[in-house]
């Protein structure tokens, strides 16, 4: 008992550098949970039944309650402010701003939490024709038995908030980076300034009603639509070849040095924040935000529960309600109603 005591006194010692807790009491939770099971199967009681224990934890999460600061969650219109405050076609700002802007726009779309979309691979992710773009989610947090999921990112109207086109993008300079400094620059070089970014290809409007449909769906034009690029004339997203281990979110270096190793969860959550500042948001915001103004921007649209978790994976509406309580409290309240 007093072992578990003291590695949940431990746990709540471990800071990072920056002097944040490294875990949350939920993990702590998980992580007592897993003592009793491993007791449990041994024959032997948990000694995290004890009393003492509960209380340990408990005080850790009071003394969490005036420290914990929620996330805002960065809305549609907040994710277009970002993307047009970015870079492209510098160098190598517009490296980092292609690589950003797929970052933010799968972790929008995707309502993915920043250790699952810093572990995709190249080999995760998929184009369909009527779909948008398939991620295959291999393990997360509430999957700890690996058997994995897919979300869907649907093409967008709007060129520069289109998932696939910033990931086809993306993917294209990493592509490029094989060949050399010289080629990668010249492929960052042509990628044209946000406010003109055009779809790389056609594909279905999802404006149409019939979006959905590969009968009856219209494509969008890539021509009228001003857009780059030799992929434009197919209707498939033409994926650059790539090795399938390949880290989808690369690290850069200063100086535009593209490495092969994967942006961590860390680096996700402090660009968000960077990016979000330079745009003049108010904060607090970090990654969270991106799956929190998922979440409040399809509520206040009108998606159900159902809808949502089904993008989010939550297991039950609690969560998503939690949601509504904070960032969007007119949605389902009665005042509404009152006709002021």
């Amino acid at each position: 008992m007093d072992t578990v005591r003291l590695y949940l006194a431990d746990l709540e010692a471990t800071h990072t550098a920056a002097g944040e807790a490294v875990f949350s009491p939920a993990t702590m939770g998980r992580r007592l949970a897993a003592i009793a099971a491993a007791h449990h199967d041994a024959g032997h009681p948990s000694p995290t039944r004890d009393p003492a224990v509960g209380a340990v934890l408990t005080g850790i999460k009071r003394s969490r309650a005036h420290a914990t600061h929620q996330m805002r969650p960065l809305l549609l219109d907040d994710l277009r402010t970002v993307l047009a405050d970015m870079e492209f076609g510098t160098w190598p700002a517009g490296l980092i701003g292609a690589r950003d802007a797929a970052a933010l726009l799968i972790g929008f779309t995707g309502a993915l939490r920043r250790s699952e979309l810093a572990a995709l691979t190249v080999a995760d992710v998929s184009f369909h024709p009527v779909d948008g773009l398939h991620v295959h989610i291999a393990r997360s947090k509430t999957d700890q038995t690996g058997r994995g999921a897919t979300v869907v990112l649907p093409y967008g109207a709007r060129a520069g908030t289109c998932p696939p086109c910033a990931v086809l993008r993306w993917m294209g300079l990493l592509a490029a980076a094989p060949h050399g400094r010289p080629a990668l620059m010249r492929a960052v070089l042509a990628t044209p300034p946000w406010p003109d970014l055009g779809h790389l290809f056609p594909h279905p409007d999802p404006t149409d009603d019939n979006a959905g449909d590969p009968r009856t769906s219209t494509p969008v034009d890539a021509d009228a639509a001003g857009t780059h690029g030799p992929a434009a004339r197919s209707f498939r997203a033409p994926t650059p070849t790539l090795a399938g281990h390949t880290p989808l979110l690369r690290a850069i270096r200063r100086g535009g040095t593209l490495i092969d190793t994967p942006m961590t969860g860390d680096a996700l959550h402090a660009m968000v924040r960077r990016r979000a500042e330079a745009a003049g948001l108010p904060g607090p915001m970090g990654f969270h935000s991106l799956r929190a103004g998922f979440v409040t921007t399809a509520r206040r649209n009108g998606a159900d529960h159902r809808s949502v978790r089904r993008q989010t994976r939550h297991t039950s509406d609690a969560m998503i309600e939690t949601y509504d309580r904070d960032h969007a409290p007119l949605v389902g309240n009665a005042v509404t109603r009152l006709g002021l």
